[in-house]
């Protein structure tokens, strides 16, 4: 295993290795973003179903210039529902984008949610950079939000493909190739749960 060292000045502070460096790169970029950075123009889609097709798809849209609302009334009038994607579904989601050695960056609970269940969450996704097993123990600790329907995940935020992404339980998805993280990991995870292609 390569090791990367961080230095400052002639004093050698950290060793990282591939994994711990990208993590380190990520929240870099979420410091970047969150003090107004901006590193590309990021996209914003939503999920969702047709009513009697089945077929899943996703719309994309521009905030600054079309409302939400107004996304949902003309997918609807195409004959499409909204897609909500419940906790048991964010779990298969992130599941599989472990299964294919991709990061799970954050998840983000809803505001109802006790303070120390998130940050027992938080503290095990962190430790999953090292250690993908923990999922089995993330999943445990998720246990309480997996009842159908229910949406005590807001979001999670993921690196797949070497893109940031975050997906909301309400169907949206934000981030550069929305695309591609819906027709490889999204769309799959929801084709069986609805039993779809």
């Amino acid at each position: 295993m390569e090791i990367f060292y961080k230095r400052s000045g002639s004093h050698l502070l950290t060793a990282y290795n591939h994994n711990e460096l990208l993590w380190l790169c990520l929240e870099i970029v979420d410091f970047l973003i969150s003090k107004g950075g901006g590193i590309g123009m990021e996209l914003y889609s939503k999920v969702f179903r047709h009513k009697v097709k089945k077929e899943l798809t996703l719309r994309s849209y521009n905030p600054d210039s079309e409302s939400y609302f107004d996304l949902i009334k003309m997918a609807r009038s195409d004959g499409y529902n909204q897609v909500i994607i419940n906790s048991e579904i964010m779990i298969s989601i992130i599941h599989s984008l472990l299964e294919t050695d991709n990061i799970l960056m954050k998840i983000t609970m809803s505001d109802n949610t006790d303070q120390d269940v998130r940050e027992s969450i938080d503290y095990v996704v962190k430790k999953m950079k090292h250690d993908k097993l923990l999922f089995f123990k993330l999943k445990s600790e998720l246990e309480w939000v997996i009842d159908s329907g229910s949406i005590d995940i807001n979001c999670i935020d993921i690196y797949f493909e070497k893109q940031r992404y975050t997906i909301y339980s309400n169907g949206l998805v934000i981030g550069k190739q929305i695309h591609t993280v819906f027709k490889k990991l999204i769309k799959p995870v929801l084709g069986v749960y609805f039993n779809v292609k």
